[in-house]
């Protein structure tokens, strides 16, 4: 794939995606109805629509713009043959619900990793906002699959309610909690990359670069400044959580570093420099460590005080 430079050629890219998950989500529903599994094509059904409706947003958005033509099979989900070929229809054949929903996680996933990478690279500050943007929209994607997939063993499972689950309405303390959400599920996908070393295999250095990257950026840099703030109101206010807020504020310094040694070491190995693997093992799951220990604390720490948030 090409640098991609411009919100068009981004444009591209996500109009691919959208409309492979679209056409592939469809094809799922078809066939799941077909093998009898029509609470599992209904839910399939539905995530195409949700993805027409995303693709046609992003059209939208991009009707004025000269897009690039990009490789779309790069994106297939399955094999780029028709669907009557033998091969693709032993595929669906011997596809199961959980096979499906697999191989969407997996779409949904590549593509979050995708933007997660162009805000990374991109020099442009409109084309990693856009891609920041996007990154966020995938992300709910790869959540609501996730959350589907916990409830495939269900008898009947009541689809209509996972497709509806809406969050709160919008606030700072609102959106606090769903950086912690997003958060914890890059820290998911870093610690999957960490089971990779453990296996003695070799992990996708690029994605764990990615995630360390955001998490840099955006909670060492904006997330927790502006929770530091709040500790200072709140310890006013409950002067009994001054020492516990007093170490929430500490641990994010302790984050920050573990991120940065972990984020070269990182960029040393993605630009071909020779690192020890161990050594980036052990960074990895010290900082795996930290920040999900961090998350727990701040969560039973601020829920003790009467003004908690």
């Amino acid at each position: 794939m090409k640098t991609i430079t411009t919100p068009a050629a981004l444009y591209a890219h996500a109009i691919a995606i959208e409309r492979e998950a679209t056409e592939r989500y469809a094809e799922f529903s078809v066939r799941m109805s077909d093998f009898g599994n029509d609470d599992v094509a209904t839910l399939f059904s539905a995530l195409a629509r949700m993805e027409s409706r995303h693709l046609e947003t992003l059209t939208r958005r991009a009707r004025e713009m000269a897009l690039p033509e990009i490789d779309a099979a790069q994106y297939a989900w399955l094999d780029s043959g028709p669907p009557e070929t033998g091969a693709r229809e032993l595929v669906f054949r011997m596809m199961t619900p959980r096979d499906a929903l697999a191989i969407a996680l997996a779409a949904e996933r590549r593509a979050l990793a995708f933007f997660l990478r162009i805000q990374r690279v991109a020099l442009d500050p409109a084309l990693r906002a856009l891609a920041r943007e996007m990154a966020a929209e995938e992300s709910d994607h790869v959540g609501l699959i996730e959350r589907v997939l916990a409830r495939v063993p269900d008898a009947v499972p009541d689809w209509s309610a996972v497709l509806e689950e809406k969050a709160p309405n919008v606030d700072a303390i609102a959106v606090w909690h769903a950086d912690h959400v997003y958060f914890r599920r890059l820290l998911d996908l870093l610690e999957k990359q960490l089971d990779v070393f453990h296996g003695g295999d070799q992990p996708n250095y690029e994605l764990m670069l990615d995630i360390i990257h955001y998490l840099r950026r955006f909670s060492d840099q904006l997330h927790h400044p502006r929770e530091d703030v709040a500790f200072v109101c709140l310890a006013r206010r409950s002067p009994q959580m001054t020492l516990p807020l007093a170490r929430l504020h500490q641990e994010h310094r302790v984050i920050a570093h573990a991120g940065e040694q972990l984020e070269k070491s990182l960029e040393q190995v993605t630009a071909g420099s020779i690192v020890e693997r161990a050594g980036i093992e052990a960074l990895a799951a010290t900082y795996l460590v930290y920040y999900r220990s961090h998350i727990a604390r701040r969560k039973k720490t601020c829920c003790r005080s009467p003004h908690a948030f």
